[in-house]
């Protein structure tokens, strides 16, 4: 019986970070929630903050904070600091500067990360950080892939990113100061051999009036390096027969490597799958499309800052998965080209946004 149960994804307008709440459950009027990140805190606290206490007697099961670049974490720090709200929260999922278990890792500093890190020790708060791990990091341990962590309701989660040396990765390249300003300093995401055919749309450069998927496809692009990005946690979620695909930032050669492991192995369809790094090509490659075939994928993104999402991701999407649902959590420029493109092939795209502040989609379930 499904009638009662429900599984909604909520895609706030985070800036050009991300912000998601899992809503579930089988009583309307009982919500879980999971909440992964919480975008750019001005422009999203106030959002995230609104929709949880509109649901007053809802748990919540989890925040995770995928990884420590500010467009993620600064608006789940200004959400703890709400004193009702936080009680209210089971788990935190957060790798902080010091490694939490004996696996050798080094520590590192890092502002916004540092925040954090101080309120979840802080005995006064009481806050439980990374209670699933028994206090320990959260990294994928390749033996235990195929054991996910339970949540009530029979949901789980099978965490898919980062590895040990990832995180590893992370934490020695800030000890050794070799991090700063890798945010601002970001390449972009997609360099063609020579000088741009028609059709490509920049990373940070101007918009074009057109779209032309064949030209666009004759483009390069190396895939991310980012070492922040790679420490993303990113995971499959499940429950009543649906599986949704949070993939924060997340590298796609790691999400390849530790999803070939799962039973069942690859490819693995999902019902949603929130696409890496906001619809960066660096992320977003074929093979990774390839592998998690999917009814809708949702980019989180207003475009301001660095161009995302790139032409290149969206491409590859029209040619691997035609007639696709792209939703958008922003009706921008990037939005309105894609739309104009879909409009004229239905077949090989379908596009959408909101027109509400949030973009909702109900996960149609099977159990």
């Amino acid at each position: 019986m499904t009638q009662d149960r429900f599984l909604r994804l909520h895609t706030l307008q985070a800036g050009h970070g991300d912000c998601l709440v899992i809503e579930y459950g089988d009583d309307p009027k009982q919500q879980h929630v999971v909440v992964i990140d919480g975008g750019v805190a001005g422009e999203t606290t106030p959002a995230l903050k609104s929709l949880l206490k509109s649901w007053p007697d809802a748990q919540i099961d989890l925040l995770v904070v995928s990884h420590i670049d500010d467009d993620h974490i600064v608006g789940a720090i200004r959400l703890l600091k709400d004193t009702r709200l936080r009680r209210r929260i089971k788990d935190i999922w957060f790798n902080g500067a010091v490694e939490k278990e004996g696996a050798g890792l080094e520590g590192l500093g890092f502002k916004q990360g540092d925040k954090l890190e101080e309120m979840l020790a802080d005995k006064a708060l009481q806050l439980p950080w990374n209670r699933a791990f028994g206090g320990a990091d959260v990294v994928v341990n390749a033996s235990k892939v195929n054991q996910p962590i339970p949540l009530p309701l029979g949901a789980s989660i099978t965490l898919l990113s980062p590895t040990v040396d990832s995180l590893r990765a992370l934490r020695e390249a800030w000890a050794a100061n070799a991090m700063q300003h890798e945010e601002e300093e970001e390449p972009p995401v997609a360099e063609p051999h020579s000088e741009t055919p028609p059709g490509l749309e920049r990373m940070g450069g101007g918009v074009l009036p057109a779209i032309d998927v064949d030209a666009i496809l004759q483009t390069t692009c190396d895939e991310d390096h980012s070492i922040a990005n790679g420490s993303s946690i990113a995971f499959l979620f499940s429950f009543g027969g649906a599986s949704l695909l949070l993939a924060a930032d997340a590298h796609a050669n790691v999400l390849l490597e530790t999803a070939a492991l799962l039973d069942g192995g690859l490819p693995r369809s999902v019902e949603v799958l929130k696409l890496p790094h906001h619809g960066s090509a660096a992320n977003v490659t074929a093979d990774f499309l390839k592998a998690f075939p999917t009814e809708a994928y949702v980019i989180s993104t207003n475009g301001n800052k660095h161009g995302h999402p790139n032409d290149l991701a969206l491409a590859r999407i029209v040619v691997g998965s035609p007639g696709s649902k792209v939703l958008f959590n922003y009706p921008g420029a990037a939005y309105k080209r894609w739309l104009d493109f879909s409009t004229d092939n239905l077949e090989r795209l379908d596009v959408g946004t909101t027109r509400t502040g949030i973009l909702e989609i109900d996960v149609k379930l099977t159990r």
